[in-house]
């Protein structure tokens, strides 16, 4: 019995069928995303079905978000959106030039600490 006969895959058909890896099938398993079923203790089956749900796209009635973004992509750009846009763009990058995101050296280390020298913290006062 070939593989498109039988109900149920094993996880290593599964990925063949999806195109995706095994590790990404044990992924959706874990996350609820694809069902399957414990047939002994090592063995995992998916049911044929689930497989074949997941290889095609979400439709519009089983997605409402999907939809919803689909119309807001179909729609066309208004000036004030633009405009919009572009104020958001300048706010974050005003904030990011505030920001030093640089990654920290050990010199940038060193000279910190002798800022705040361990003298500064006596307990002895």
């Amino acid at each position: 019995m070939t593989t498109k006969e039988r109900d149920y895959y094993t996880v290593t058909e599964a990925a063949e069928r999806l195109d995706v890896s095994r590790s990404t099938v044990w992924r959706w398993i874990e996350a609820h995303r694809l069902p399957a079923y414990r047939v002994g203790p090592r063995t995992l089956r998916i049911r044929r079905a689930d497989v074949d749900r997941l290889a095609q796209p979400p439709t519009l009635d089983e997605d409402p978000a999907f939809a919803a973004f689909l119309r807001r992509l179909n729609q066309p750009v208004t000036a004030e959106e633009i405009a919009r846009r572009t104020k958001v763009v300048a706010r974050i990058l005003a904030h990011r030039e505030k920001l030093d995101i640089r990654p920290l050296t050990t010199a940038d280390l060193i000279h910190q600490a002798r800022e705040k020298s361990v003298y500064d913290d006596d307990p002895s006062e």
